[in-house]
């Protein structure tokens, strides 16, 4: 069979199969569909675009497609001396609001007296956690796709990120660098869970984990195995950062997923495709 055959006779199929898990998952893909965008939304996208792309291996070339892409938009953190600025792009308009602080053993607030340590850990540790949770802790194979409808062979691409947000610090902040991130995640609890940021991030996830699965902490190896990306970040002032869920390698059995805080500058050098 030539190969424009081969690619007729698979666009075929994938339009036949896509139909059947569209009307298997029709009702819950399209309350997706209809929603505002929220985390919630983007977990659900996430899992749609999952069960409707499909795989075919031709030996040299993997074909992809998915009807769906992810409905998640890039959260935008800015830190300001007495409040932090979270929002998304709806279009070209910017949506903001202030973001809520809910600092152990305090009540909840979106107004600071000032801009600290603690703050900027807790609103990043918050930030990294719900990526994580977004795409579904690594449980699922992700990232098969690009574009909707849209062939991919993925060459080089062992390494894909969604980037889930853009961090800034206003002018306004005076200080010149913040710090303790590393230490705030290991021993600060997820609200309402018995276990730490790092546990859920880092600690729980080695289940998933195929790349390193012989080290003792996949999490930690993958850092160590990256330079660029730091264990115990220092974020200056004057930089932009970024916080992404990566997946690394393209076997749909032997994938291996992360959520990281990393320089935006480090952004395409550590990630060979960005996600959409």
């Amino acid at each position: 069979m030539k190969k424009a055959e081969i690619g007729t006779v698979v666009t075929a199929i994938i339009f036949i199969v896509s139909a059947i898990l569209l009307i298997v998952f029709g009702k819950a893909i399209i309350d997706t569909l209809n929603k505002d965008i929220d985390r919630n939304d983007c977990k659900d996208s996430v899992f749609a675009q999952s069960v409707t792309t499909l795989r075919k291996d031709f030996g040299i070339t993997t074909v992809e497609a998915s009807l769906l892409n992810y409905r998640c938009p890039r959260y935008q953190i800015t830190f300001f001396p007495d409040h932090v600025d979270f929002g998304f792009f709806k279009g070209k308009k910017l949506q903001t609001e202030t973001y809520e602080i809910s600092l152990p053993y305090q009540q909840p607030t979106k107004k600071i007296s000032q801009l600290n340590n603690q703050i900027v850990n807790h609103v990043l540790a918050e930030e990294l956690k719900w990526c994580w949770w977004q795409f579904h802790e690594g449980k699922l194979h992700l990232f098969r796709s690009e574009k909707s409808l849209i062939f991919n062979d993925f060459g080089d691409n062992d390494e894909m990120c969604f980037v889930c947000n853009e961090i800034r610090f206003s002018p306004e902040v005076a200080q010149k660098e913040f710090t303790g991130f590393f230490d705030y995640i290991n021993i600060t609890k997820v609200p309402g869970k018995e276990y730490t940021y790092y546990d859920y991030i880092a600690g729980l996830n080695n289940q998933y984990c195929y790349k390193y699965a012989d080290k003792p902490n996949c999490w930690e190896a993958f850092i160590a195995d990256h330079a660029g990306i730091a264990r115990e970040p220092v974020f200056d002032t004057s930089q932009t950062y970024t916080i992404v869920f990566m997946r690394m390698g393209q076997d749909p059995l032997a994938d291996t997923y992360f959520s990281y805080l990393l320089p935006y500058s480090e952004l395409n050098k550590q990630c060979n495709v960005q996600a959409t």
